[in-house]
Order: C-alpha cells, then structure tokens, then sequence
C-alpha cells in the first residue's frame, strides 16, 4: 500500500511542479507577450541603467534641487532632434546630396531598373527633391541600349591587389547629376534583376566591392557632397573606403532582412574576404565584422553609431523602424531606429509635400538633405 502511495505520488508530483514552476516563471519573471513590431517605450528615455533608473523613479520629480537625477538623465536621454545634422546648416545654402542605387530611372532616356520598394523610392526621390543638387550614382545593366553621355575619367578599384578600371560617364538633368558606371562586373546583369543571385560567394565579393569602391570615388570626385544617403546594405561599405575623412551619411531600412553576408569563420577567410573589398583587416573589425560574418548593414549601423552617435537612421515607414531595431541584432550598435512615413502616403508637387497622415516629424526627413514643406 504505502509502495503504491510513493508510485503515484513520484508520478504526479514532478510535472505539477514543473508546470507550476514554468506558470511562476511566466507571470512573475519573463512575461511573454506576442509583438510583431517591437516593443515601443514607455517614454522618450532609452534607460540603459535600469537600477539605475528605477532608483530614480523615487526621487521627487517635482523638486528643482535634484542634481544627481539631472546629470544621469543629460546623458541617459534619447538625443532630442536638432536642425543640425552633421554639416554646418545654413537656410540659403542649396544642398547637393549623393544617392547610389542598383535600381533607377532616367526619366529623359524613359529608363527604368526598377523591381520594388527601393526602386520606387529612388524614382521619387528623382522626381520629387527638386530644391537640392542630387549626384545620382547608378550601373549599366546588359539588356539596355544606353545612349552616350559626357565621358569621365575611370575609377581605378582594387580587389585582391590587382587594380582594374570603371568607365564612368555623367548625364544631367535639371538638378540630377547621374554618375552612370560601366564594368563587365555590373553588365552581367539586367534590368528585370540588377542584384546578384547569392550574397555569401567571391563573384558576389566582387561585385558589391566594386560598387562601394566606385561610390566613395563619386564622392571624392563631388568633395562638396553635403550628405550620402545609404539605402540598405548596397552601399554601405563606401564611407569606410574615405576615413580617415568622415562624411556625413544617413540610411533608409527598405529590408533589413537582407544585409549582406560573407562568412568569417577562420583568418584564410578573414584574409580572403579584407583582400575582395579591399579594406584592412582593422577596419572590417571595427566596422563591419559581425559575430562570424563580414555584414555590410553593420557596416553603416557602426559608422553612424561611431561617429554620429546613431543619428540619421530610418526605415521606410512609420512602424518598420521600430520593428526593426527590435528584430535584427546588427543594428543594435544603434542607439535607435526612426522611422520616415511610407512614400505610398506622400504626394508630391513641386518642392511642397501633401502628407496623407499624422506624426511626421520634419527633422527626421531632414536627414535625407531635402527640407520639409506642409500644406493642409
């Protein structure tokens, strides 16, 4: 009798306390929640120091003479946006901003590379920033009959020490300067697929070292660029290719899914991959190396965390910001992630914008070198 008590009672008792345990462990501890978009704080605050915070949350908020509270929150605070972002501002000076995108439209030779969300967005960008000189830089892809623009002197590149040339030539159009790049490397491609099939194998290496290392000439070549606007991880190797001169960048989150990836998983591969972008191992370390991968979107994540401390990040609407930094580690040397509204809900004529919706804040899109005009 009492062997069968013991039997039944060894049965039951370990999963009810395990069950009991976990239902604890839920309610008190973790607190599991189901979120698609991240979790939004609380407040304007990115507390670091939560102990730090909650003893704060006892001091009296209310009384002037609290000078402890007052120096952690000065630094503890999310930076406040200001009407200068990295360049000295000034009302009367007319901009000129460099963008650099695999998909694009040419609108007087009715040209378009263009497959989705970037390629609408730089069409609009084209169209619609009439008030600032835009530097265009874009690549010729092999199913299209270009006609001749105004030749210019190649780029010279290297990958794996050996140096090769780019034709470069430039067409303008009212206020955009289109840097058009001619390579076998960007013909092998086409309009209806401008990106490369895989992002982890050398021709891949190849192919993305040659664009950031034809941008950062574009940039030196134009030394009186305000701003390069990076939009996902195509071009974000190029400043890395000017320091130790710093320019100011900013970068839009179109996907943030795809960063571009190449393995570092032993020093051959370290070697192998330095050697393809053509950047000192030092540099891929502090830049761009990631856990065990060599990730271009960390590339620009860590260049605008160190040296413009995380300002001028974005993504393309108003909840994938968020979402975003919630959801991919790479980013997370960022501070934070804003968030731009979506261009399927601007209007654009002439240099006044239509918004269609609430909460845009006109210092965000000041990020991207254009200044925001209302009407209601």
């Amino acid at each position: 009798m009492v062997g069968a008590i013991m039997f039944v009672l060894l049965l039951g008792i370990p999963p009810l306390t395990a069950l009991v345990a976990v239902f604890l462990f839920r309610r008190a501890f973790y607190g599991i929640k189901h979120n698609k978009w991240g979790v939004k704080p609380k407040d304007t605050h990115h507390h670091y120091l939560p102990i730090i915070h909650k003893t704060l949350q006892y001091v009296d908020r209310t009384s002037p003479s609290t000078p402890i509270r007052g120096k952690l929150a000065g630094w503890m605070a999310h930076p406040q946006p200001v009407q200068t972002i990295g360049w000295p501002e000034d009302p009367n000076k007319r901009r000129k901003v460099l963008i650099a995108t695999l998909e694009y439209e040419i609108i007087d030779w009715k040209l378009k590379v263009k497959i989705g969300g970037l390629g609408v967005m730089s069409s609009l960008m084209g169209k619609a920033m009439n008030d600032v000189d835009l530097i265009w830089v874009i690549p010729k892809v092999k199913d299209i009959d270009y006609p001749a623009g105004e030749p210019e002197e190649p780029i010279e590149i290297t990958i794996f020490g050996e140096s090769y040339l780019v034709d470069v030539e430039t067409h303008v159009v009212g206020n955009i300067t289109y840097f058009i790049l001619d390579s076998p490397v960007f013909r092998a491609q086409t309009k209806t697929d401008p990106y490369p099939a895989r992002m982890d194998d050398l021709s891949s290496a190849i192919f993305y070292s040659t664009w950031n290392q034809a941008i950062a000439t574009a940039i030196r070549r134009y030394p009186l660029v305000d701003i390069y606007h990076i939009n996902d991880y195509h071009g974000a190797l190029a400043p890395i290719y000017l320091l130790p001169k710093v320019i100011p960048v900013c970068l839009s989150l179109h996907n943030a899914e795809f960063q571009g990836l190449w393995p570092l998983r032993t020093k051959e591969e370290m070697k192998e991959v330095c050697s393809a972008f053509n950047i000192s191992k030092e540099q891929c370390t502090k830049y761009v190396q990631f856990g065990n991968t060599f990730n271009l979107l960390h590339a620009a994540a860590s260049f605008i965390s160190v040296h413009q401390k995380s300002i001028g990040v974005a993504g393309v609407s108003d909840k994938y910001g968020k979402r975003s930094w919630a959801r991919y580690p790479a980013l997370w040397t960022l501070k934070h992630v804003d968030s731009l509204p979506n261009p399927g809900s601007l209007l654009c004529n002439q240099n006044t914008w239509y918004l269609t919706h609430s909460g845009f804040r006109p210092e965000r899109y000041r990020c991207l070198g254009r200044e925001p005009r209302f009407s209601c």
